[in-house]
């Protein structure tokens, strides 16, 4: 059972004065093992030229090493903090209650691995006051250090053949938005999100704890009527992802998009998503080879659990029946094949 939001510890924090005529905004950062990246995110957040905006940091399975770390920041954000981790989703949605019980009328999603520029918050929020159906509004994400430049520029739910098709070639970007408005979803490294919207449609996903719950959201945004856009003139900065990813990484992308896909299609999209990650998953066995033998487990073990329908949180003891994976590790690209003519 998750904690109550009695359960959760608090530092007030000595925001900075507010301009009352402006929608109040209320950024959200989780920490999870990483107060470094955690104290630039939130540092930077504070240094916003918007005049209305409340940061709240909500620590994930805090100890007594990230509280004492954090405590730095109680004069720009209020700290929260749970003694077990929530999740992506977990967390979020209680520090969403909170912001919403404070008042405010934007949520801003901000992974404590990207860095805001000084503008980005007032250009996401002129964008969804601009347009009142707009449930969530999003920047380009970006990394000016690698080649290609944008790490996300938009993408299109086709929700019959359940697949999502994104881009990171802004003009295409545009034109995917424009386009297709009623499909338009959006990534959820700095997603601005309506209190309406969420007033409507509920809180993210418990259920999925970490990846794909920003998918499901945009859908589940578009399905309420609303819609989602890029602000094509404004840019978050995250770090891209390594190579090779944590096992969990692998385990959530698997397990989740079949979940979601279930839930938004039924059996047809179960199948889909099904055939989709285990074509995935027997290529990871392939790439990651001797090399990654966690990986390659965790990658198994989300197709399997995303088949059975199991949620909440990845053990590493997770893994698929051992003669099953014992036969798709020996001739993955085999079954591949085999997967491509069926």
């Amino acid at each position: 059972m998750h904690p109550t939001r009695e359960d959760y510890g608090e530092m007030p924090a000595e925001q900075p004065p507010v301009q009352a005529d402006a929608p109040l905004v209320a950024t959200i950062v989780l920490n999870w093992r990483d107060c470094d990246d955690t104290i630039r995110c939130v540092t930077a957040a504070a240094k916003t030229d918007y005049p209305n905006q409340r940061i709240y940091l909500l620590d994930n399975g805090a100890d007594e090493v990230s509280r004492v770390t954090l405590s730095s920041l109680s004069t720009i954000a209020t700290l929260l903090e749970s003694p077990v981790n929530l999740g992506y989703t977990g967390g979020n949605n209680a520090a969403i209650r909170r912001a919403l019980d404070d008042g405010a009328d934007y949520v801003w999603l901000l992974n404590s691995d990207s860095v805001p520029g000084s503008s980005v918050l007032g250009a996401l929020v002129d964008s969804a006051e601009a347009d009142p159906q707009a449930g969530i509004v999003s920047p380009l994400i970006c990394d000016p250090a690698c080649n290609p430049r944008f790490e996300f520029a938009g993408a299109v739910a086709d929700l019959t053949n359940c697949l999502i098709e994104t881009t990171i070639d802004c003009e295409t970007g545009r034109d995917m938005q424009t386009r297709f408005p009623d499909r338009f979803v959006l990534v959820g490294t700095g997603m601005l999100i309506r209190r309406a919207l969420i007033e409507r449609i509920g809180l993210l996903d418990d259920r999925l704890f970490a990846y794909y719950e920003d998918t499901d959201y945009s859908i589940r945004s578009l399905r309420a009527g609303f819609h989602n856009i890029i602000n094509f003139g404004t840019e978050l900065y995250h770090r891209t992802k390594p190579l090779v990813r944590e096992p969990h990484a692998y385990y959530y992308m698997n397990r989740n998009v079949i979940l979601m896909w279930c839930k938004i299609a039924g059996r047809r999209g179960k199948r889909r998503a099904v055939a989709d990650v285990t074509h995935r998953a027997l290529r990871d066995l392939e790439r990651f080879g001797k090399d990654h033998p966690r990986q390659a487990q965790a990658a198994l073990a989300g197709l399997w659990d995303g088949m059975l329908g199991r949620t909440g949180q990845y053990e590493p003891t997770r893994r698929m029946p051992w003669p099953i994976e014992k036969m798709l590790r020996a001739r993955p690209a085999l079954f591949r094949k085999i997967l491509d003519h069926v």
